[in-house]
């Protein structure tokens, strides 16, 4: 009997167990939130259903510094960018989501809003290596997953260059010239005056070029051949080298792309990772810059690692063959929220290595390119080593991390030996961090203007004359408190104020507010 109750037991939690692999989320771009009535419009909402339960981000919306100074770039505003929070579906009514919740947060769908379904299941086994959707300016770049019991890894998470996209090759359409110093900040990347910005938390201005970092996207390096800089996260990323021609009557590139901004997430916000900025180009050879890593959210009792890793990895920036070397993509985020974890799991979140600035290249069919040169090609910058956050205050025990910066391309295959070798101010991510006390928001406030939710309603404003009473009743069961302190369904009330009661119903609360008025005349009738 004992044995049988034992093999019984056994294929219950086998069976109870939901194997994953391969991109198991699905994402849906939202057109326009309405803040106050908890409501989405999305282009469809195929495959959704009521009382599905899905996480709601705003990936972009912050406003940056646009001066013509060293500040342009710095954030002046996160606006929406990074919040997020989890959300039910009360009603669908077309293309439009009603929520059962009210919503803990304001998002601004100008700022790429995505709604993301996930696995939610007892218990979760990775099968096979799981990966997002790649990010592509509106949705993706996102991996989320919940478990009641636990999530066990038999292979990875990997979201490694999904992030923020790094700013793409561009050939410039007209030669340079040493009596012209090209040192602005933004430029139309096609002018070919400076070189594509990395994609951050930042909408792209009217000019997608130039020096200037967007957020925490990297800065394009600008005419001629600078080096591009290195994306963001909670790490800035390295500025770009200058491109350093020895000759007085050859063009020179002495402003490079700036590093991406290092984003702050204290006040509860989740970030991919910057996009680095590219070289400047006017060479056929591809450059484009380094993608950053994306984000993984994982909610679980417990994680069991079994030694596989969790990947968010910033990409390197390409080489320039004759032209600037393009900025690394910095390494995304990884958040856990979980209270227990088994054996060994390993968390990258490395920034990507910015690209050589390089003077020749020769080819498979032994063709020399530039093999003439005697200039010094600016090289790229590192991205910015990602973020790693965890639901308790300390970091657990068997997790091991790398968070990295990338470093910094350096001259390579020159004939110009005063610079062979070197960094040309190129400079390296900073390493990323760890932070603790992470939470996952979700609201529990009942959304009224839904009409499948319970609707509560104590009545009209209303005016009572002095020593009249008048009874509030919550028409609903549940646990009451209303603003007088009392617990009861019903309250007797003499004075005018302004009065609301709140219920719980199934850990979930409504409210309502009444305004009553005490009838301020007074009248004589007489003895």
């Amino acid at each position: 009997i004992s044995f049988f109750v034992s093999l019984l037991l056994l294929v219950s939690i086998a069976f109870s167990q939901t194997s994953l692999s391969g991109i198991v989320n699905n994402y849906y771009g939202v057109s326009n939130v309405n803040n106050a009535s908890a409501t989405l419009t999305l282009s469809s909402t195929a495959g959704l259903a009521v009382g599905d339960v899905l996480l709601l981000i705003q990936m972009k919306g912050a406003n940056i510094n646009l001066s013509a100074s060293g500040d342009y770039g710095n954030i002046d505003a996160y606006n929406g960018a990074g919040n997020y929070e989890l959300v039910e579906i009360c009603d669908i009514d077309g293309n439009d989501l009603v929520l059962k919740g009210r919503l803990l947060n304001s998002y601004d769908a100008t700022g790429s809003v995505q709604l993301i379904s996930f696995p939610d299941f007892n218990s979760i086994t990775i099968d096979g290596k799981i990966m997002a959707q790649n990010w592509n300016g509106t949705t993706g770049g996102v991996v989320f997953m919940r478990a009641q019991t636990s999530i066990t890894f038999n292979d990875s998470i990997d979201v490694s260059y999904q992030g923020f996209r790094g700013g793409a090759y561009q050939v410039s359409p007209f030669d340079c010239s040493f009596l012209f110093t090209v040192d602005a900040y933004e430029y139309e990347s096609s002018s070919g005056l400076g070189a594509m910005k990395g994609e951050g938390i930042s909408q792209y201005t009217l000019n997608d070029g130039g020096r200037g970092a967007l957020a925490n996207g990297g800065g394009g390096g600008n005419d001629h051949n600078s080096g591009g800089g290195g994306g963001a996260n909670v790490a800035s990323g390295g500025m770009g080298g200058i491109n350093d021609e020895p000759s007085t009557f050859n063009c020179h590139g002495d402003f490079p792309g700036e590093g991406g901004k290092a984003l702050v997430t204290s006040t509860n916000r989740m970030f991919l990772g910057g996009g680095g900025g590219a070289g400047h180009c006017n060479s056929t050879f591809n450059n484009k810059a380094g993608n950053g890593g994306g984000l993984v959210i994982l909610m679980a009792n417990e994680i069991i690692g079994n030694g596989n890793p969790i990947i968010a990895d910033g990409e390197a920036g390409l080489r320039g063959f004759g032209d600037g070397g393009s900025g690394g993509g910095a390494g995304g985020s990884v958040i856990l929220y979980a209270d227990n974890y088994s054996s060994t799991l390993n968390i990258d979140a490395n920034g990507g290595n910015g690209g050589n600035g390089n003077g020749s290249y020769l080819d498979d069919l032994g063709n020399v390119y530039n093999s003439a040169s005697f200039r010094c090609f600016g090289p790229g910058g590192g991205g910015g080593g990602g973020l790693v956050w965890f639901k308790g205050s300390s970091t657990p025990s068997g997790i091991s991390i790398s968070n990295a910066g990338g470093i910094s391309g350096v001259v390579s295959n020159t004939q110009e030996t005063s610079c062979a070798g070197s960094s040309l101010g190129a400079a390296p991510g900073n390493n990323g961090g760890v932070q603790f006390n992470a939470t996952i928001l979700s609201s529990n406030k009942l959304n009224k203007v839904c009409a499948n939710n319970p609707q509560l309603d104590v009545g009209n404003d209303t005016i009572i004359c002095y020593a009249e009473n008048l009874l509030l009743t919550a028409q609903l069961n549940g646990l009451y408190e209303w603003s007088t302190g009392e617990t009861t369904q019903s309250i007797l009330v003499t004075n005018g104020g302004v009065y609301w009661v709140k219920v719980e119903i199934n850990g979930w609360l409504i409210c309502d507010t009444i305004t009553i008025s005490n009838n301020g005349l007074n009248v004589d009738l007489g003895p």
